[in-house]
């Protein structure tokens, strides 16, 4: 939406916790004002997390809510530079 920001968190859990977990926490970071979608993932990575911000402040204040997760090992952040096409019909970054 226009000057918006967007990024991609990738999540990592502890490798003890139970897909239980995910869940629970998928249901935290859907009360999340700018949170857009959350899914659960193969390899790696457990969860990315996709984020549309108006400004840093609050890309990095999500951050630290999600870096408080207390199962939470390791959280990259990926933000979009670019967005070349997005067939789903939402339009995210002009």
């Amino acid at each position: 939406e226009g000057d918006s920001i967007c990024a991609y968190f990738a999540l990592k859990f502890d490798t003890s916790i139970s897909s239980y977990y995910c869940e629970s926490y998928a249901d935290e970071l859907y009360k999340i004002d700018g949170v857009k979608w959350c899914h659960a993932i193969s390899g790696e990575t457990d969860m990315m997390v996709f984020v549309e911000v108006p400004n840093m402040n609050r890309l990095n204040d999500i951050r630290d809510q999600i870096q408080r997760f207390p199962e939470l090992r390791h959280l990259m952040t990926h933000t979009v530079l670019t967005e070349f096409f997005n067939t789903t019909g939402n339009k995210f970054v002009k």
